[in-house]
């Protein structure tokens, strides 16, 4: 509850413009949070070097290494400031990224400031992650040594091996995952059908088996067909993206994504990476579609009435920026990627064409 309410003051998305290093998702408090629990149940920190339930040596190592960088940067932050303020304000980022020792990198046309926040968010994202698995495991064995069952049971009828629990989608037998893999998108899938949300001990078993997302995977013709009925049902588009964002499933699956993956525009107008940016544009979309903006943009939602395939339009909204970061004109190259993709995603040449219109 007290983290809850800290990012809601404080920023409630490790991918803000102008991030909160100490208070903010993903930042230096959430590390302490999980050291402070670590010692209310009587363990030492730093953990024991044999894997733990509740926090394995990895995500250890990986809190450890993203806890030094942000705390590196907040040392420089409170240097070139002459004060306390723990907010990494636009104006001071490029020279933070010079004291840092970033530089820029002429033959992608990246710039310094745009690697250095580029790191600053993978270690927040890696401490946010860790974060709440943590908080989740910890509730867990909490319910389990009380003996309270966490929740009830639903009627929902669904295909093994899913079911549903407190409006949350588990995986009862996870050895199934690897005789068949499309188990994976298929979680997506009825996530987005019924409203759900996947449980944590989904997520980490996604994680897991993403080994098998592998160029046969995307092939796949089940596979592709259950992806091409998630970006046709606008709904809950949004969430579903970011539930496979989070778990970087989406990066396998598509993996021209990966070049996106927590890039920053150095500008006062992209508030987001272009990642989280391009899928934010989808939930709008979704948005759209459920009536959030029935009364402010009416012509729009008319508009998309007449839509005959949603989910070309989704498509090519969620790769109208797949081009950045490749240097040149970030439209034309991201037109041929988005081509490329829905290609094999097994479009015809008519569905590739509007596609690659729209990005361009």
């Amino acid at each position: 509850e007290e983290r809850r309410l800290r990012l809601k003051k404080f920023g409630s998305s490790v991918y803000l413009l102008e991030p909160h290093i100490k208070e903010g998702d993903g930042g230096l408090r959430d590390y302490h949070l999980i050291q402070n629990l670590w010692h209310g149940l009587g363990k030492t920190w730093p953990p024991e070097p044999e894997e733990s339930e509740l926090l394995s040596t990895d995500e250890w190592q990986a809190l450890e290494r993203s806890f030094s960088f942000l705390l590196k940067v907040r040392l420089h932050l409170h240097s070139l400031q002459q004060k306390g303020s723990d907010q990494i304000r636009f104006a001071w980022q490029i020279e933070l990224a010079e004291k840092l020792g970033f530089v820029d990198e002429n033959e992608t046309g990246t710039l310094a400031v745009e690697k250095f926040m580029s790191d600053y968010y993978f270690a927040a994202r890696e401490i946010s992650t860790i974060t709440r698995f943590f908080l989740w495991r910890l509730e867990d064995e909490l319910f389990s040594q009380n003996s309270t069952p966490p929740s009830k049971m639903s009627k929902l009828e669904l295909p093994e091996p899913f079911f549903v629990s407190d409006n949350k989608l588990f995986i009862q037998n996870e050895s199934e995952i690897v005789s068949r893999p499309e188990i994976l998108m298929q979680a997506f899938l009825i996530m987005q059908e019924h409203g759900l949300s996947l449980h944590y001990s989904t997520q980490e078993m996604i994680i897991r088996h993403l080994p098998l997302v592998d160029l046969a995977y995307r092939r796949h013709p089940v596979v592709i067909g259950m992806f091409r009925r998630i970006m046709t049902h606008l709904p809950d588009l949004g969430k579903t993206l970011r539930a496979m964002h989070d778990v970087d499933f989406f990066d396998h699956f598509i993996p021209e994504f990966r070049n996106l993956k927590n890039r920053v525009q150095h500008d006062v107008y992209h508030v987001y990476t272009v990642d989280t940016h391009s899928i934010f544009s989808c939930e709008q979309l979704d948005f759209l579609a459920s009536g959030h903006f029935d009364h402010e943009f009416p012509d729009f939602k008319k508009a998309l009435q007449e839509v005959n395939n949603p989910d070309i339009l989704s498509l090519a909204l969620l790769f109208h920026d797949i081009g950045k970061g490749k240097g040149g004109n970030h439209s034309v190259k991201g037109a041929r990627i988005a081509k490329s993709i829905m290609d094999r995603l097994g479009y015809g040449p008519s569905d590739q064409e509007k596609v690659e219109l729209l990005v361009q």
